[in-house]
């Protein structure tokens, strides 16, 4: 990981924190799809991962660490539904895998029901190539 290690310690951290339920989402229903991969990929991009850096995460994962805060939980949530409505079909094995990511990241239903709420308005505003981080950060705190 070197520079990312380096330079962007904290960063580095979110990044894996959110890295894993956003992959584990994006595989919930099989396979990948061009939408759900292209999200995750612009999300990284976003986060300042390089597509070398995430080929290096895939082969040899990071540590995969449940974020201390609420807040921080409930935006690794977000991201991971905003992954899960990236092709605008949520699978049912889908849902199954976000219901498990809350339950392992202690959330409840209802603040469940508040990322999901969260990410499909979040949605309705994404373009590609759009900076989601601000958007998400700012729904995070008005949960």
């Amino acid at each position: 990981m070197g520079i990312l290690s380096s330079m962007f310690r904290p960063r580095s951290e979110r990044v894996y924190a959110h890295l894993a339920p956003m992959l584990a989402m994006a595989l919930a229903d099989g396979s990948a799809d061009l939408e759900e991969t292209r999200f995750i990929v612009t999300r990284l991009g976003e986060l300042g991962i390089s597509p070398e850096e995430f080929a290096e995460m895939l082969k040899n994962p990071p540590e995969v660490t449940i974020p201390a805060s609420r807040a921080e939980r409930m935006r690794a949530l977000v991201e991971t539904a905003l992954v899960m409505l990236a092709d605008g079909v949520i699978d049912p094995k889908e849902m199954r895998v976000f219901m498990t990511i809350a339950g392992i990241m202690q959330l409840t239903p209802t603040e469940v029901g508040l990322a999901l709420g969260a990410a499909r308005g979040l949605m309705k505003e994404f373009k590609p190539h759009m900076d989601l981080d601000d958007a998400i950060v700012s729904a995070v705190l008005a949960l």
